[in-house]
């Protein structure tokens, strides 16, 4: 993170804005992703590069709030059924990060998504929704 706040604060100031992507992109999509959408992923570095110097600024401070967040403690007062959705390629949150953080919960299940990036949303849309119709119809089982 903090190489991505740097290249932040560097386009904040006149930098080459597109660096953010170059720094996460690989962090959250997978090289298959990559490949496929080349063309889009160099449309969306020009449209990024162009962002004010206030947005990259935004980033910046947003990233730097992340450092050291730690909800577990707090996950503990969270007495719902809850679901953590983990992804199996994930190089910005891994497994092991899902599982404390599910434990933390008190009724808390881990979904692992296999072959997904952190970018899961993206990439695996159909089975994170699936994964989160099914987890819903079992609440909705339960009352």
């Amino acid at each position: 993170a903090t190489v991505v706040i740097a290249a932040a604060r560097a386009a904040a100031a006149g930098g080459d804005g597109g660096r953010v992507l170059d720094l996460l992109g690989p962090a959250t999509f997978s090289d298959a992703f990559y490949e496929r959408f080349a063309a889009q992923m160099a449309q969306r570095r020009a449209v990024i590069a162009s962002l004010p110097g206030w947005w990259f600024e935004a980033v910046a401070d947003m990233l730097t709030s992340l450092r050291g967040l730690d909800l577990r403690p707090h996950a503990a007062r969270i007495t719902c059924p809850a679901l953590v959705i983990g992804a199996a390629l994930d190089r910005t949150f891994p497994i092991a990060h899902s599982e404390r953080l599910c434990a933390a919960f008190p009724h808390a299940r881990l979904d692992i998504v296999p072959n997904a990036p952190h970018g899961m949303v993206v990439e695996h849309q159909a089975e994170v929704v699936a994964r989160l119709g099914e987890f819903w119809s079992t609440i909705e089982d339960a009352r």
